[in-house]
């Protein structure tokens, strides 16, 4: 937009707020004009570097040479981040409401150490310093992983086994094979968990398996 001069040394004062630093620098000295920082703050609106006010104020007349003070943003004033970890999801939230932190994601995870429904970790960590407008993601127990009932794979193929422990939610490790002149190739010899015995679901389960 072109500027205006008038009565030869007069010159309107561009609105520089909101601009960086260095832009309305170049901007103001185009009219003849002095950047002066004159006091830095916080803001939670403007990015670091921005500019939040200025004086004289835009479209004023003023003589060319004339300073004009700004102040400039210094960011988002940062908070630090509490230690919701050990407490409900509820009241984790609630903490982190009341200092003005926003929940981000709530991911459920089973848990030993922690009961159902308690906060396991959290990110950002605990004392780290964040401004309002980042999430806090928990993790939250789900209690102690489900337990499945070993089944007995002993005789069964290799296929079978395969297929059961997956019906059952667990796995299948480490596969080693043994000379066997009882059984057929790719017979279960053996199993790493006893049959009858309670593991957890999405365990692996290693197997010992006939070769000739």
């Amino acid at each position: 937009m072109p500027w205006v001069v008038k009565h030869g040394q007069d010159v309107e004062v561009p609105d520089v707020t909101e601009k960086g630093l260095e832009e309305a620098r170049d901007i103001l000295q185009k009219r003849g004009l002095l950047l002066v920082v004159e006091r830095q703050e916080e803001n939670e609106e403007l990015p670091e570097g921005a500019v939040i006010s200025q004086s004289p104020p835009p479209y004023s007349w003023v003589k060319r040479g004339r300073r004009v003070f700004v102040a400039i943003s210094r960011g988002a004033r940062l908070y630090e981040v509490p230690d919701v970890r050990g407490v409900s999801q509820r009241q984790a939230m609630l903490i982190l409401d009341q200092i003005g932190f926003k929940t981000g994601t709530i991911t459920g995870q089973p848990s030993y150490e922690f009961p159902k429904g308690v906060v396991i970790s959290q990110i950002p960590e605990p004392g780290e310093l964040a401004g309002k407008d980042v999430l806090i993601d928990l993790v939250v127990s789900t209690g102690p992983p489900e337990l499945a009932l070993m089944p007995d794979l002993v005789g069964k193929s290799l296929q079978e086994a395969s297929d059961l422990l997956e019906r059952m939610g667990l796995r299948l490790g480490r596969v080693t094979y043994q000379s066997s002149l009882e059984y057929l190739p790719d017979t279960v010899l053996r199993q790493s968990i006893p049959a009858g015995g309670r593991v957890r679901k999405g365990a692996e389960i290693d197997l010992v398996v006939s070769k000739l």
